[in-house]
């Protein structure tokens, strides 16, 4: 159970959320230049759910941003966990790709702790994000995506008044695909982290752009 609550600031970190579709295809979530978005999400780490909510805005030019929250819960766990995620990411205009690319850099932080005890998490992951939209239709389009990260985490138990920390990194992927309309947008991924003991958390999500 301790592995899959640590897991969780890893998968805040990679999500850390349309107008033109071909913009920001490389995160899964296109918002057109200066535009925003706001995202809802539930996932399904093992023993548990989560909860999260996220906003976005693309910048005029290659940078846009994004924020999140989630509270997640756990089996036969009394206190819930609640985490914090950004991310900023550089989409790669200047090349003639095939596809959208962006180098990508968050910050995750998760903590859940009761009376005497606590587990906090600090995550950063670094990676590339790779995306391309499809269209459908004239309204309807598609857009895999997938995000491979490298992410540094430093976790601290406490208990009473002891302290333990420790640090690791891990590689981890997103992988994912939205379904992007005029007004709105649905999609589903599975977050994968290379660590033994901890099972991939698959995730449901919708949005509007504004």
């Amino acid at each position: 159970m301790r592995r899959r609550i640590l897991a969780l600031p890893v998968a805040i970190a990679l999500v850390a959320i349309p107008g033109a579709v071909a913009a920001q295809a490389c995160v899964g979530v296109p918002v057109a230049e200066s535009y925003n978005a706001v995202t809802a999400q539930v996932g399904f780490p093992q023993d548990g759910m989560a909860y999260g909510a996220g906003f976005r805005h693309n910048m005029t030019g290659p940078f846009s941003f994004g924020a999140s929250y989630s509270l997640s819960a756990y089996d036969n766990v009394d206190p819930k966990q609640h985490g914090l995620g950004a991310e900023v990411n550089y989409e790669l205009t200047a090349f003639e790709l095939p596809l959208s690319v962006c180098p990508t850099v968050g910050l995750g932080y998760s903590r859940i702790a009761d009376d005497v005890s606590s587990i906090s998490a600090l995550s950063v992951p670094v990676g590339v994000g790779f995306g391309k939209a499809f269209p459908l239709s004239q309204k309807v389009s598609v857009v895999p995506h997938v995000v491979p990260q490298w992410v540094w985490t430093r976790a601290t138990v406490e208990f009473g008044a002891e302290s333990i920390s420790a640090d690791d990194s891990v590689l981890a992927a997103l992988f994912g695909a939205t379904f992007s309309l005029p007004r709105f947008y649905v999609g589903g991924g599975v977050t994968w982290i290379n660590e033994d003991g901890v099972d991939p958390i698959f995730a449901i999500m919708g949005g509007m752009p504004f």
